[in-house]
């Protein structure tokens, strides 16, 4: 098996794989050269939900799909399945709950929005904030 340190940091500047900053409710994402538009994040009770399908979770080396008939978002791999029922703030991992958040998996327009902490931490990524710089940092653990 293959080991990934992936470091995802949220803030203001391209620092490690993936950033993010928000600041007056925008975001900016780049992830391996790649940038996510302000569109896939939304700001709800202080914390960040991002779009399921809007490509951080696929370069995280997942795959995501919506169940539209249980109206349940999937993001997988070969040694997880993570799931969460809209308007829920429940999260499974492997069918046993794994974290419940303080936000709820939600549609927005048209765009299904989840809780970004919840389905890190649930994946295996260790998540921490840095209330000076604004940042989030999610981190591979080993």
């Amino acid at each position: 098996m293959i080991k990934k340190s992936i470091a995802v940091i949220i803030s203001f500047m391209l620092m490690g794989s993936m950033t993010y900053a928000a600041e007056n409710n925008k975001a900016f994402v780049y992830a391996g050269g790649e940038s996510f538009s302000s569109e896939n994040f939304i700001i709800r009770n202080n914390r960040t939900l991002v779009r399921y399908d809007c490509g951080l979770f696929e370069k995280l080396g997942y795959v995501t799909s919506y169940d539209e008939i249980n109206h349940e978002v999937i993001i997988r791999n070969s040694n997880a399945v993570v799931t969460a029922f809209m308007n829920d703030y429940v999260i499974y991992r492997n069918g046993l709950t794994s974290y419940t958040a303080d936000v709820r998996c939600d549609i927005v327009g048209k765009q299904i929005y989840i809780p970004l902490r919840g389905f890190a931490e649930s994946l295996g990524f260790k998540v921490s904030w840095d209330d000076k710089a604004r940042n989030i940092i999610i981190i591979a653990q080993d």
